[in-house]
């Protein structure tokens, strides 16, 4: 082996590592954005159509994960730690996990009605997200872009108080419109209890940045 080929070895191949961040990070702000849509219309068609979209996402999701991984394995010198890149990786897949799932319960409820507090958490949600996926985005030019990630992530922080608050005040409203209807009243609990799961999933996705900005400087 020449001394060329050897340096071509070692030469840093992890460049590749950074469209694929790209690619997770426009997916999650398209479902996001579309569960946002979902949450904020009452044509049962569109809704349907929207489900459908979000589902796909979800998988496309897996296969960006699948991309991550392949080239994570192949690299022998990663631009962050394998960890703090697996845990980022499925935190976004969780994430997009949960999203699809209130997709599902919200079909299977057929409302033709705009449940506030759904409408409110799904925006926090988008919003929230934008931000991840602005930060994600951002891992390309990590050093100079520390400052606007660790704001991206202060962002998060004080968007997921507002959807604890959100949460609590809408709690009492959402069941006492129930009108008895058991079945809606279990989905609409259910609902409630995966969108604090996604603000877990947005919550463990702006720490595995931190970790990474702490890393890195």
């Amino acid at each position: 082996m020449t001394k060329d080929s050897i340096l071509k070895v070692f030469t840093p191949k992890y460049h590749a590592l950074y469209p694929v961040f790209e690619k997770s990070a426009d997916n999650l702000i398209m479902a996001s954005g579309r569960l946002k849509i979902l949450l904020n219309t009452t044509d049962i068609s569109e809704q349907e159509a929207i489900i459908l979209e979000i589902s796909e996402l979800e998988k496309k999701g897996n296969t960006i994960s699948g991309e991550m991984y392949s080239i994570v394995n192949s690299l022998i010198i990663n631009p962050f730690d394998r960890e703090d890149i697996n845990r980022l990786v499925n935190r976004v897949d969780d994430l997009l996990h949960y999203i699809n799932q209130i997709g599902k319960m919200t079909g299977l409820m057929k409302s033709t009605v705009i449940i506030p507090v759904f409408s409110e958490l799904s925006d926090i949600v988008s919003i929230a997200s934008a931000e991840a996926a602005s930060c994600i985005r951002q891992l390309r030019n990590i050093g100079n872009s520390r400052d606007r990630m660790a704001e991206g992530c202060k962002s998060i922080s004080k968007l997921e108080k507002k959807a604890e608050e959100v949460f609590y005040d809408g709690v009492s409203k959402l069941f006492s419109s129930s009108d008895g209807d058991m079945i809606h009243l279990a989905m609409r609990k259910k609902i409630m209890e995966t969108f604090l799961k996604c603000f877990d999933q947005i919550k463990e996705i702006s720490e595995a940045i931190r970790t990474i900005l702490i890393k890195a400087s």
